[in-house]
Order: structure tokens, then sequence, then C-alpha cells
């Protein structure tokens, strides 16, 4: 009698179970965790095709940055007042060699600035990021945000590299002189990872070279 009382338990325990599975089949499926939209601007952004520029020439004539802001006042033009050579600093984030000649680069505006050189750096990052930038590495000179890819292609400054946006422009110095035409470039330096030190001494040996009027020595 035990037994059968124990064998109708189970097989009562059993058919709960099955009753039970089958419920939890038949029932509705839980519906999969949403998913993120693509950015599909930002997947443009990154994926565009990009064709690299050629810098200017020296005997090109300097096209006048247009940004989207400045910070530390208006940059120097051509024929202005009192200035001797622009040094035109375009620069980008991403390129750690901008960082790391920034000190560089401060020292020389310390030397030339009170000789007639003036300084203007420009960047296609946003206000923010540029702001941080300059603030970060004591830019005290005009120093631009915002350049546009057409901006960037005239400059001939466009890396041809894939990736953010920030990837697009190539970090490029040039040397402009009073009539608004390129005297000396540094080979793109930085975006080839030349070293700080001997980048600084090419900047300033061109300079120099510059405002005495000799040739600009060759890197």
């Amino acid at each position: 009698m035990y037994w059968c009382r124990t064998a109708l338990r189970l097989r009562g325990l059993l058919a709960g179970i099955l009753v039970i599975g089958v419920v939890g089949c038949s029932g509705p499926a839980s519906e999969p965790t949403p998913q993120s939209p693509p950015n599909d601007d930002l997947e443009r952004r990154k994926n565009v095709h990009r064709v690299e520029a050629k810098p200017l020439k020296v005997g090109d004539r300097f096209p006048w940055l247009e940004a989207k802001g400045w910070f530390n006042g208006d940059p120097a033009r051509p024929g202005s007042t009192g200035v001797k050579l622009i040094v035109v600093d375009l620069w980008s984030r991403w390129c750690p060699n901008c960082a790391f000649s920034a000190p560089g680069l401060e020292r020389i505006y310390e030397k030339y600035a009170p000789q007639g050189v003036a300084f203007v750096s420009a960047t296609n990052l946003a206000e923010p990021y540029a702001l941080a930038y300059t603030r970060q590495y004591n830019i005290k000179w005009p120093s631009g945000h915002g350049l546009t890819s057409e901006m960037m292609a005239a400059l001939g400054v466009t890396s041809g590299m894939h990736g953010p946006p920030e990837y697009e422009l190539a970090p490029t110095l040039y040397l402009v002189d009073p009539n608004g035409i390129v005297v000396w470039y540094d080979d793109r330096g930085r975006y080839h990872h030349l070293d700080p030190a001997i980048w600084e001494q090419n900047v300033d040996a061109a300079i120099a070279a510059a405002l005495s009027g000799t040739t600009i020595p060759k890197k």
C-alpha cells in the first residue's frame, strides 16, 4: 500500500513537471533587448574616402585661414604692420608628436615673437577639444578650431587616412612671408614621428634663416 501511494505521488509530480514544461515552451518568447540604432552619420564620417593632399610648395601663395572661431584674438595676416614672418602651425590631437613638440614650439615663440614673427595655430577639432589643448600646452598666440575639409584641402594638409574625423588633418607647419608666400614647410615632421628635439631645431633654423634673408637650410 505504501509503495502504491508513493508511486502515485511520483506520477503526479512528473505530470506536474510536464505540464509546467509544456506551458513554459508554448508561452510567448521573451523579446530581445533592443539594440542602439547605428549612427549612420558617424559611420559615414569614419569611412569617407579621403585623398591625401600634397603640401603647399615653396613659392606657393598661402590661402588665408578660415576657422569657425579663434582663441587668443585674431591671427596676423600677410602685410600686417610689423610682421616679418608668419609661422602657421596646423595640428591635430590624434598625432602624439604634436603634443610632444608643443613645448618646443612655445620656446620658439618666446624667442622669435619679439623679432616680428607672428604665430598662428589651427585645427579641425571642435571648440572644446581645441580649447583644452590650447590651455594644456600654454599656447599664447591666436589658435583656430573647426577647419573644414575644403580648408584643409586648400592648405595641403588632408592626410588621406581613414578613421575618425580628426584623422583628416596631417599636422604640418608652414613659414609664410609678408607677401603671403610659403618660404618653408616642415615636411610633416610630426606626422612622420620625427624626434621632437630635431623638429624644433629644424623650425628654429628655418625661422632664423628667413629673418636674415639667407638660404633656408634643408631638413
